[in-house]
């Protein structure tokens, strides 16, 4: 095979250097002969030591001479400074997605047997948001103070105390605050009554959004994070009622719990020692029935009530404490569910 290539750049090089064939021969120890052949591309040096001389001797790289002059595109410099700009804009573009990358979590209970309303926890470059608009556990007795504590080192640290819901801390990043971090660690809500009694609930988080990149998408996302419920079925499954036969029922604790059916009927039952008291509150007619039975005589008395004196209370919102304020609870999921009523008519 010729090495048409080499030769020819073989004496550009020569001529280049003002050498003949002769001397250049001399400086590699080769005839004149020699060199006239390599430049015909009729043979070419092989062995290493040639190579090395013919470079020092025409100052170039024995690379060259093996390419006749032509580097590959991968060892030339202009392809070497392409490769470093790419990685330079690469490193770029990785830093500035994880500087802006906001990640976005829904926040449950560990237990199952305990709801949290509208729990969301958000990591952005430049702010952190914990949220948390009501936690049902089941428990009637009224709060003294809401603690959050993150476990670090299977130790405590106080993060933030309340004491009473909702729970919304914002914080810049610049604060060097440390809520950044809380799906890594253990994250638990204790909730002090004023009974001396208290509760640890331990919080799990869902990652569901990470495409966020600035504060103002913050609105759009917390619109979006809970989507509005198209049912009444739904609305209930969402506030923590579970479904029984043909009715949906919330255990609100012991003694109290609330229940819808499919008759249009909503009901609060009050079971203690003394008596078990139902309300039955119907949803198309300003009526609600009061029933009340002594559990030591049997006796029923029955009460036909206005159920608009009555006024309504979100019981997620503002915590029930009486029998009053449960009535209302009902008031307010009638109007509730009677708007769902509207929208499908």
């Amino acid at each position: 095979m010729r090495d048409i290539n080499k030769g020819n750049y073989l004496k550009e090089l020569r001529l280049k250097n003002n050498l003949t064939q002769k001397d250049l021969g001399d400086l590699v120890h080769y005839s004149d002969k020699n060199i006239s052949k390599w430049e015909q591309g009729k043979s070419f040096p092989q062995d290493d030591k040639t190579l090395n001389d013919l470079a020092a001797a025409l100052g170039v790289d024995r690379k060259d001479l093996l390419c006749g002059g032509k580097h590959s595109i991968f060892e030339s410099k202009i392809f070497k400074f392409s490769i470093l700009g790419i990685v330079i804009v690469t490193i770029i573009v990785v830093a500035v997605a994880l500087i802006t990358k906001t990640r976005v979590y829904l926040i449950k209970a560990d237990n199952k047997d305990i709801y949290i309303e509208n729990g969301n926890y958000i990591v952005s470059h430049d702010y952190v948001n914990f949220s948390i608009n009501y936690i049902d556990t089941n428990n009637s007795n009224e709060i003294e103070s809401i603690e959050l504590y993150k476990y670090v080192n299977n130790k405590p640290v106080l993060l933030h105390r309340t004491n009473s819901f909702p729970i919304d801390i914002y914080k810049r990043k610049s604060e060097k605050n440390s809520l950044a971090d809380l799906a890594r660690h253990t994250t638990v809500v204790k909730i002090k009554y004023k009974n001396n009694s208290e509760m640890d609930i331990k919080l799990e988080f869902k990652n569901i959004k990470s495409d966020y990149a600035n504060e103002e998408n913050k609105s759009v996302m917390s619109a979006n994070l809970y989507s509005e419920p198209e049912s009444v079925e739904e609305y209930l499954s969402q506030l923590g009622f579970t479904e029984d036969s043909n009715s949906y029922i919330k255990k609100i604790n012991d003694e109290i719990s609330v229940s819808y059916n499919n008759s249009n009927l909503l009901k609060l039952d009050i079971e203690n020692e003394n008596y078990k008291t139902t309300y039955k509150l119907y949803l198309e007619i300003d009526k609600m029935v009061l029933t009340k039975i002594d559990a030591r005589t049997w006796r029923i008395k029955d009460d036909n009530l206005v159920a608009s004196k009555y006024t309504a209370i979100d019981c997620y919102k503002t915590k029930c404490n009486n029998e009053e304020e449960y009535i209302g609870y009902l008031i307010f999921l009638k109007d509730k569910i009677n708007s769902f009523q509207k929208e499908i008519k």
